[in-house]
């Protein structure tokens, strides 16, 4: 990417500004101090919408139009995507986290507690937790810079928390930021209880001792992200070591059964010699029947194979074909 010099008495973001494909790393570096901006914009648009209630005088155009002359990033910050959620992340995380903090106090009163050596009751969580929804969805409201163009859930679900558009009234405007706050304070309730499940689900994990109630369900949900679902480390442990030893003892046999049929092949074409005769499929099968009962007919320590052979005739060479021969006068008396 280059750099575009900057004529004296130019706008340094002129040429970010007319630039028709910014990219999404200077949208995004762009998006940071217009959020900023935004932040002071809004409150400053709260205060004029109060103002302008029951007396038109336009101090709300006034005090966007101030703020549209004096924010260079705005337009870069808007080219895309990226840049426009970045923005609104600063312009409303920034004074929401804050009133947070502040609202609920959770922070200062856990690190009291702490040191008296007591853990901070449940309840007094929850009342705080709600004090700290409650000044976050505030703060959204108040210093969302435009709250139209920001939107809310609302606008795609429906609902009481649809933006209206359109009316450039002081009510209209103060009614859509308390609609924009209350969402703020459901999200905010929302976000909360998220990272209390995914805390809950550290704290649960890996653990050996025995689940009931809420740890149970936040446990089964965790099982679903790891790869030893609902066992302990040490019981997945031994059933991978149980599988591996499976497979390789599978692998043996599957290996075992490749050099039989080799050795059938081996032995059907021997037939065919002896025999003088062709053999089909069937005889094959037969062959691999009867080596397959020889093989599994005795056992011995460790699961290996002992296979139990009977004795058959011994029979002389034929001179004839210099072959063992297979008529009974052939038959020498012995056993084999």
């Amino acid at each position: 990417m280059g750099i575009v010099p900057i004529n004296p008495g130019q706008n340094p973001t002129q040429d970010i500004d007319d630039s028709k494909d910014t990219s999404w790393a200077l949208s995004m570096a762009a998006a940071i101090p217009s959020g900023i901006i935004k932040i002071f914009e809004g409150g400053a648009t709260f205060g004029a919408a109060l103002l302008d209630l029951g007396v038109d005088k336009d101090r709300v155009e006034a005090v966007e139009q101030y703020f549209d002359d004096i924010n260079p990033f705005d337009e870069a910050a808007a080219a895309t995507g990226i840049g426009k959620i970045t923005e609104l992340i600063v312009n409303i995380g920034v004074p929401g986290g804050l009133a947070f903090k502040a609202a609920s106090g959770l922070g200062k009163a856990a690190l009291v507690a702490k040191q008296a050596g007591k853990a901070l009751p449940r309840a007094e969580k929850v009342r705080r937790f709600g004090q700290g929804m409650l000044g976050a969805g505030a703060a959204e409201g108040v210093f969302v810079g435009d709250v139209e163009e920001a939107g809310t859930f609302g606008d795609f679900l429906g609902g009481p928390t649809k933006v209206k558009r359109g009316e450039d009234d002081a009510a209209t405007e103060l009614m859509n930021r308390l609609k924009f706050g209350v969402e703020g304070m459901a999200f905010t309730g929302a976000f909360g209880a998220a990272g209390k499940l995914v805390s809950g689900m550290r704290a649960v994990r890996g653990t050996n001792k025995a689940k009931r109630g809420l740890e149970k369900g936040i446990d089964k949900l965790d099982s679903w992200f790891r790869a030893n679902g609902l066992l302990t480390q040490e019981g997945f442990d031994v059933k991978m070591k149980r599988i591996g030893r499976e497979s390789a003892d599978t692998n043996v046999g599957e290996r075992a059964m490749v050099e039989i049929d080799n050795i059938a092949d081996r032995i059907v074409k021997s037939y065919r010699k002896v025999a003088t005769d062709k053999v089909d499929g069937a005889t094959r099968n037969d062959i691999l029947k009867e080596m397959n009962d020889v093989l599994m007919s005795g056992t011995a320590k460790n699961g290996k194979l002992r296979p139990i052979f009977g004795k058959v005739d011994e029979f002389s060479i034929d001179k004839t074909t210099g072959l063992p021969g297979t008529t009974p006068e052939f038959k020498t008396g012995k056993q084999l």
